[in-house]
């Protein structure tokens, strides 16, 4: 492969980029521990052996980027809605988090209106 050291390089950059470790992408990909722990120590470049089942199963990596250096490093679409997804979870979990609060808030009310409900019961 023309301008393996490269390639090697923008392949480690897209792997740091999604935050895949060496285990993640062997589960993911079959690919051996050992080859992958020797291109991301430098003893090995990267070789299309290990490329194309990472393609294969990262689609949103664009292959241009990774071979020529031209383009995203993350198709445009596919980033965009990446992107968007965690920004979406992110407020999910901001809601979660005040529901939760609302609903300790409206128990916490619940439970006095019971006890002065009972305390009015109890003296008649």
């Amino acid at each position: 492969m023309k301008n393996n050291k490269d390639v090697t390089t923008r392949f480690l950059e897209v792997v740091k980029e999604l935050k895949v470790s060496c285990y993640t992408l062997h589960k993911h990909t079959d690919i051996s521990k050992a080859a992958i722990y020797q291109v991301k120590n430098g003893s090995n470049n990267v070789t299309m052996n290990i490329i194309v089942p990472f393609l294969t199963n990262y689609p949103q990596v664009n292959f241009n980027y990774i071979l020529t250096g031209r383009g995203n490093m993350l198709e445009e679409n596919l980033h965009d809605k990446l992107v968007m997804a965690e920004h979406m979870n992110d407020q999910l979990h901001k809601n979660i988090e005040s529901l939760e609060k609302e609903l300790k808030k409206e128990k916490h009310y619940s439970d006095l209106v019971r006890e002065k409900i009972e305390d009015l019961t109890s003296k008649k």
